[in-house]
């Protein structure tokens, strides 16, 4: 059987932007959830997550496909900072 390398990484990738773009969409909801409940330290959280997420993306797409502990790191750093953000929310 005949596989076509380059497949996987393409799947990856846009695996990666799909993630990105839902943690980018979720942060945002945060940011207007924050400034609907004029709460300005957790709307700079939220903006900052969502800076973060946009270099997920960004960053996710431009690493080597051998390298996948790195888009891993950058995904759980993305998810995480979104999770404070709705932390930071919840107590507010």
């Amino acid at each position: 059987m005949i596989r076509d390398p380059g497949l996987q990484p393409e799947r990856t990738r846009l695996a990666w932007q799909r993630t990105g773009v839902a943690t980018v969409l979720v942060g945002s909801a945060a940011a207007v959830a924050a400034a609907h409940r004029e709460a300005t330290a957790v709307l700079l959280l939220a903006a900052a997550a969502c800076l973060g997420a946009g270099a997920v993306i960004l960053l996710g797409a431009r690493i080597a496909v051998d390298a996948p502990y790195a888009r891993l790191v950058l995904g759980a750093a993305a998810t995480i900072a979104i999770a404070v953000v709705g932390i930071a929310l919840a107590l507010t």
